[in-house]
């Protein structure tokens, strides 16, 4: 079943006026740009994943697709938790910024579906990837979303939406476990979902080049096993990006725009909405800074192959 939600954000009843939509504005903007930071790394990797995979299986002369249903294995897995999160992330982004520009917003979503999905997620080994605690948080901001087509003051819209911080926080501390080690995330994450899977990854093209570069291979293809070891090595030199542990890395730097993200969301839960509001301005340039850096990251690592 889908739902249309239609807030409506023309009328303004009430309010002096007197609020800083702009800076909301601007938080919605660069909220929005971290989710699709996110998302595109994580469509990335699993692009190169499926790569590697499809690389492995030539070389190695295997009859199955087991590779390649390990890649869709792990994103059916890590990979759902953090879909849904941005998914909710994303969501929330557009709506705040349809109240702050006082613009009309249509969002189709089906928020039981969204909910189920969030609850059934389970690892590889039938283990949770999320807890209670992630799973309310995600629902709630997902039901103020859905309430937000009975408020037609903007500023009491906009405050509904500042008072989900600490749930908001949630969503980012979900996304930031999927880069960087947290040892206080849930039991499957401490470890960094997107780490262990480039190391994999990783793994996988190092057999694979040891074979292109045997003798064996060599005498019986020349030609294409030259083929396959550039294609190879312009791989590494993407993973190379991604295992990277410097503040340039992939992981390093997205992990810093969440960072960058958490600390402005911290500020606008204060001072989303004062006339001048110097600190959460502040917030929000670095925040600008660091997803610009992220992308940056990332478009090295995809031209590098």
């Amino acid at each position: 079943m889908t739902r249309q939600l239609v807030i409506a954000l023309a009328v303004v009843l009430g309010f002096s006026g007197c609020a800083n939509f702009k800076a909301v504005s601007d938080f919605a903007q660069q909220t929005k740009s971290v989710s699709a930071v996110v998302k595109k790394e994580f469509n990335d990797l699993d692009a190169v994943c499926r790569e590697q995979a499809e690389l492995t299986i030539v070389v190695g002369a295997i009859e199955d697709e087991g590779a390649l249903k390990t890649c869709a294995g792990y994103k059916a897995s890590q990979g759902r938790l953090a879909a849904v999160t941005v998914d909710v992330l994303d969501s929330y982004s557009r709506a705040l910024l349809a109240l702050a520009d006082n613009r009309n917003f249509d969002l189709e979503g089906d928020i039981t579906s969204l909910e189920r999905k969030v609850k059934s997620l389970r690892s590889s080994t039938g283990e949770p990837v999320v807890n209670q605690a992630e799973v309310t948080a995600l629902s709630q901001v997902v039901q103020l979303i859905a309430d937000l087509v009975t408020e037609a003051r903007r500023e009491a819209a906009v405050k509904r939406m500042v008072q989900q911080k600490e749930n908001l926080a949630v969503t980012g501390r979900i996304l930031r476990s999927y880069f960087a080690a947290d040892p206080e995330a849930p039991p499957g994450r401490a470890k960094a979902p997107y780490v262990n899977q480039v190391a994999l990854i990783a793994d996988a093209q190092t057999a694979t080049a040891r074979l292109l570069k045997s003798d064996q291979f060599q005498r019986a293809e020349p030609l294409r096993a030259r083929e396959l070891w550039r294609a190879s090595r312009q791989r590494q030199a993407e993973l190379a990006r991604r295992t990277s542990t410097a503040p340039e890395g992939v992981p390093a730097s997205v992990a810093a725009a969440l960072d960058a993200w958490l600390k402005a969301l911290d500020a606008f839960g204060e001072d989303a909405l004062k006339p001048d509001p110097k600190a959460f301005l502040s917030r929000i340039d670095e925040l600008r800074a660091k997803v610009q850096a992220a992308q940056e990251a990332m478009e090295a690592a995809r031209s590098s192959s």
